[in-house]
């Protein structure tokens, strides 16, 4: 798909609009008199600059560069007024976009399982920033971003009860996105004695496919003292607001391809530049 905008990406788009048209008419109606008369000066010297470089005029080039960076120091000064008019309301309103937009996709998990006489987890190493935020023998969770995998290899170890002909363990969770809407994770390891034949677990036929285990069913052969599972954690939520010719864009990528241009055309509109 080419293009594709969310309705956050819409949201985003009218924002972005908004703060350019505010910001070009706070600069429009802050700019004193000697600030029209020095940017007007600064925009003279660059033309009397660009036709003493086809001249080839030296002389007369370092004349007016030195006039043209005096011009322009000039011209940032006058600047200053409706940047300190602008730049709290502006940080409340980044604030707020990057609470309401930059979680987007992320969620919350907790997992568990089901006997912890039985089977328990191989907590992964806390240095892995990738990795879980915590982790026991029967229990961890985290944070997965928009589209982020987390590979659990050797990360869930059953002790097969010599008792029966299988052991059934159950690997439940949930997840929780930044919206507050719930995701179902569940993944049955059953270990089967030799000749056994694993079982299908129905459970997932009503599973949100969003956030999920895999593989689902971790079944395997075992005959030794323990067997050992790996599996994956995936977020398929997507973590971008806008799809552009093939690239997934984020809010803030999102924003600033939308605010630069909408300003530099305002600003011409209100003749700033």
């Amino acid at each position: 798909m080419d293009f594709f905008i969310s309705p956050q990406g819409i949201e985003i788009l009218v924002i972005a609009l908004v703060l350019s048209i505010a910001s070009s008419l706070i600069t429009k109606y802050t700019m004193g008199k000697e600030a029209k008369e020095a940017r007007a000066k600064q925009k003279l010297l660059s033309e009397e600059f660009k036709v003493a470089s086809k001249a080839k005029d030296t002389k007369k080039m370092q004349s007016l560069q030195s006039e043209i960076m005096k011009s322009s120091l000039s011209s940032m000064r006058f600047s200053l007024k409706p940047m300190l008019i602008t730049f709290i309301p502006f940080i409340l309103v980044f604030g707020w976009m990057s609470g309401n937009y930059g979680g987007i996709g992320t969620v919350n998990f907790e997992m568990d399982v089901s006997n912890p006489d039985l089977a328990f987890f191989n907590c992964p190493s806390q240095t892995n920033s990738n990795q879980p935020h915590y982790c026991n023998s029967s229990h961890f969770n985290g944070t997965l971003t928009g589209g982020q995998t987390l590979d659990f290899s050797m990360m869930v170890i059953v002790i097969p009860n010599q008792t029966e002909y299988k052991t059934k363990i159950n690997i439940n969770g949930l997840a929780k996105d930044t919206k507050g809407k719930d995701y179902i994770l569940s993944a049955e390891t059953v270990t089967v004695s030799t000749g056994g034949e694993p079982e299908k677990n129905p459970y997932y036929q009503k599973e949100n496919k969003d956030v999920e285990i895999t593989p689902k069913f971790l079944s395997n052969q075992a005959t030794g003292a323990h067997t050992t599972y790996a599996f994956k954690l995936t977020n398929h939520l997507a973590g971008n607001v806008v799809t552009l010719f093939g690239f997934e864009l984020s809010w803030l990528v999102w924003y600033i391809l939308i605010m630069l241009p909408a300003s530099f055309i305002i600003g011409r509109l209100l003749k700033l530049y």
